[in-house]
């Protein structure tokens, strides 16, 4: 070098910026799917001095440690958003906060993001713009798992989905229901890929693909997650699920999650965990059980996220892992949080959140239905419990009890949706009768566990509900509903009970 450096005339002065958008390290794959973008210094900048002379390397790393602080600089962890719960089951509308320079971006009004929160657990079912509106559990100790939702791809677009919707553009969610008895969030987004576009999906019409996920969720810490779709308008390939738990800044792999990290089962209860360990392919042979739609990975906390998937489900990569991931950053830092362009990025450092893990993948059971419309149902939550009694909350919902009326002439049995983890009991008659009887025929294929009743057609009244001729404490052992439409209002009842055996309900309109 020479000692003189040669300065340019007129130039722009720029300190922490670099000149032109370029492209993000650490891609994963160069074939597209990212574009250039503008990089910072995100941090502390103080005593800038500028040099008329090259400055030898150990003459300035010298100069540096002369001026170096003695306290390392008032940098918080940027921690993902911290949520109490307010110990009531509720749905709220709310603008979660990460760190001021990030915030400051976003154009957003009071109320972008939702929480929903369960009197009897701590945990936190969260849609956040951070996570482009992905909804992600949350334990009492602030872990937080999350899945991928459809994904599609498209040559040198790369991947379209939520995750490349940085400025949530397509993504948006909103309340449905706020009852008592359950809480219903629609979430709606377009696949979209790192250069903002969308899959189109019908070139005479110029619609593009667009999803809508809604959320039945209940008391007791579950959700059913409906996924829909206008049925000719899905792209292939096309991905469904992805398991997916987030670290944060300064937090490894190790930190969120055990190393025995899963179980998994079947509806008979055959069951395998799977552990990170010295070396996966020496457990190539573990066992998986039949046909499982059972998983429960096991957080390093007393709640823990699983996910149950109707009969005919298909999981794959069900194996143990490198434990040495565990001494890791998360996987990959495009999502969530991330603003650059860019469809896939390793995290090298945990300097920001991250997504990690991916495994097990399902390809869940489709239904097209007569209205033009697709859909897939799982049922997701967040526990303190094992994998036995996931099995029973499976068949529950999977193999569900029959109901039958009794002394209801007025009332049609529309019988139990998957979809909404509910029976649906609908009056038929000219006026409101505001009682209904019926019978659940609970057995050990067949379970009773917190089942929710619709009564459609009911009328604006409040219930009182017997069991086995027992009256039921309002709050304690159930809770009510109304679900107001344009053309009528339904009741909705949800039951704190878990039996093996039949059970006669009585719902009385109140005087």
């Amino acid at each position: 070098t020479t000692k003189k450096p040669a300065f340019t005339v007129n130039a722009e002065t720029r300190i922490g910026m670099n000149y032109s958008d370029v492209y993000p390290a650490y891609r994963i794959g160069t074939e597209g799917g990212d574009t250039p973008y503008w990089f910072s210094i995100d941090g502390i900048l103080d005593d800038i001095q500028v040099f008329t002379e090259v400055i030898p390397d150990v003459s300035l790393l010298n100069h540096y440690t002369t001026l170096l602080p003695a306290t390392r600089p008032d940098l918080p962890l940027r921690q993902l958003p911290r949520v109490t719960t307010t110990g009531k089951f509720k749905a709220y509308y709310t603008n979660l906060k990460y760190y001021e320079e990030w915030d400051e971006q976003w154009p957003v009004g009071a109320d972008p993001d939702i929480v929903v929160t369960f009197a009897d657990s701590p945990v936190k079912l969260i849609f956040w713009k951070g996570a482009r509106y992905s909804p992600a559990w949350v334990t009492e100790n602030h872990l937080w798992m999350a899945d991928q939702s459809v994904e599609t791809w498209s040559g040198p677009e790369g991947c379209l989905e939520h995750m490349q919707d940085r400025h949530c553009k397509y993504s948006h969610v909103r309340i449905i229901e706020n009852s008592d008895a359950r809480k219903v969030v629609h979430w709606r987004y377009a696949p979209v890929s790192a250069y903002d576009k969308l899959r189109l999906a019908n070139e005479k019409t110029g619609w593009e693909l667009w999803i809508d996920e809604y959320y039945f969720i209940y008391p007791d810490g579950t959700a059913i997650r409906k996924v829909s779709w206008k049925t000719d308008y899905m792209c292939a390939p096309v991905q469904f699920q992805e398991t997916l738990p987030f670290t944060e800044e300064g937090q490894l792999q190790g930190e969120v999650i055990e190393p025995d990290y899963l179980w998994v089962s079947n509806l008979t209860g055959d069951k395998q965990q799977f552990s990170y360990v010295q070396d996966p392919s020496a457990t190539r042979d573990k066992k998986i059980p039949e046909k499982p739609t059972i998983q429960r990975h096991n957080f390093k906390s007393d709640y823990d996220p699983f996910i149950i998937f109707e009969p005919g489900n298909e999981m794959h990569y069900i194996t143990d892992r490198n434990i040495s991931n565990l001494k890791s950053p998360g996987s990959c830092n495009h999502w969530p949080v991330g603003q650059a362009y860019c469809d896939g990025r390793r995290a090298v450092t945990a300097d920001r959140p991250t997504h990690f893990l991916g495994f097990p993948i399902s390809y869940p059971v489709i239904h097209n239905g007569n209205d033009g419309r697709s859909w897939l149902n799982s049922l997701y939550g967040m526990k303190n419990v094992g994998i036995d009694e996931l099995v029973t909350l499976a068949k529950s919902w999977a193999t569900a009890p029959q109901l039958k009326l009794i002394d209801s002439p007025r009332y049609m049995n529309k019988g139990y949706d998957l979809s909404e983890r509910a029976y649906r009991i609908s009056f038929t008659g000219p006026e409101k009768l505001h009682k209904a009887k019926f019978r659940l025929e609970a057995s050990a294929d067949s379970p009773l566990y917190n089942p929710a009743i619709i009564l459609e057609n009911w009328g604006d009244k409040k219930a009182s509900v017997t069991v086995d001729g027992v009256l039921l404490k309002e709050g304690k052992d159930y809770r009510q509903g109304l679900i107001e439409r344009l053309d009528n209002t339904h009741l909705v009842i949800w039951l704190n009970r878990k039996t093996n055996k039949p059970v006669v309900i009585d719902v009385h309109g109140n005087t």
